[in-house]
């Protein structure tokens, strides 16, 4: 009965994690598609994977389910967690519970131009986004919207490929600039015609929201910290925020269903939240979650491992008001 986490990458500090919360009979199963990852010397057992786009990665993954009996999965990245939830009829053979949203949520919130109509089409507040350069040009030569923007894959991940515009002409450069460079990347090699997204800039005070549901999908809680410095699209520095939020988190939760948790991206002006982004997984921001006190994980492994039954929200409340930064760490790895 032991756990399987994908495309961990330099996420091996979750292994730390989940093992601190598990007896010894329990184990730790990772696998990325580069050797070059400490999770080789924190894991149990550590695989080689095929590229996520692989026709063989599905195969590949199903394999170490049987031969591990797994019960619990993980993906640790967006593509991955949208490729395993498409096939989840197929993971649920092996009694394997897979945590992620379900794979219609997923399909939407890894298109940027979908998840910026799933928000208005649900009422939560998020930054005017444009499919079309036309179309934007449009509404700004009617002044209904102006300069800055932002322009982003429209299936990117991780800030990649992000830049901003502050006039037309710097427009049609980058735009003219990430068409090349988005047909290079592997979420795009599919022949679409649409790219990029052009996206309001929201010039405000940027949050990152870990927001918890049960197993069964309820809301459970949520920590929000106020972002003072990203580095490749993850958190490096951040404090800790009691802003109210919580309407907004069972609404979301609400919408996502997730069965543990999601990552959301948020920018705070004017006394409201903008929600930039919503990541399907574990977010690169979790480890100040977790060294504030808020063990997420063990909420998990105790609802799939203890049957413990989480009805009522939990709410967390943290006096520390200390800024928290990420450090290097150094691994040799074989």
């Amino acid at each position: 009965m032991n756990i399987l986490l994908t495309s961990i990458g330099r996420r091996y500090y979750l292994i730390n994690y989940f093992k601190k919360n598990l007896n010894s009979n329990i184990k730790i199963i990772s696998t990325n598609s580069s050797n070059h990852t400490s999770a080789k010397n924190y894991s149990n057992f550590f695989y080689l994977s095929p590229k996520i786009e692989s026709k063989s990665y599905l195969k590949f993954i199903l394999s170490i389910i049987k031969k591990h009996k797994i019960k619990l999965i993980v993906p640790l990245i967006d593509i991955d967690s949208k490729k395993l939830s498409k096939n989840i009829k197929m993971i649920n053979k092996y009694n394997a519970t897979l945590i992620s949203p379900p794979y219609r949520i997923v399909n939407i919130i890894n298109d940027k131009f979908k998840l910026y109509e799933f928000l208005k089409r649900n009422d939560i507040i998020t930054p005017k986004t444009y499919i079309s350069k036309k179309k934007f040009l449009h509404d700004f030569n009617k002044k209904k919207i102006k300069f800055p923007v932002i322009l982003k894959p429209k299936y990117g991940t991780s800030s990649i490929l992000t830049i901003k515009a502050n006039n037309t002409n710097q427009l049609n450069i980058y735009y003219k600039y990430l068409t090349q460079k988005i047909s290079s990347e592997y979420f795009n090699k599919r022949n679409h015609k649409q790219k990029i997204v052009i996206q309001e800039y929201i010039r405000g005070t940027e949050y990152g929201l870990d927001l918890m549901n049960t197993i069964k999908g309820k809301y459970y809680s949520h920590l929000l910290k106020q972002k003072i410095h990203m580095r490749n699209g993850e958190t490096d520095i951040c404090k800790i925020s009691n802003k109210k939020i919580s309407q907004m988190c069972k609404k979301i939760s609400e919408l996502i269903l997730h069965n543990f948790l999601i990552d959301v991206d948020m920018i705070y002006k004017n006394k409201k939240f903008y929600v930039i982004d919503i990541n399907p997984r574990i977010g690169g921001g979790y480890p100040f979650t977790h060294i504030l006190g808020f063990d997420m994980i063990k909420r998990l492994l105790d609802q799939v491992y203890s049957k413990k039954k989480f009805t009522s929200p939990y709410k967390f409340i943290s006096k520390k008001k200390n800024i928290f930064v990420k450090d290097i760490q150094i691994s040799q790895i074989d």
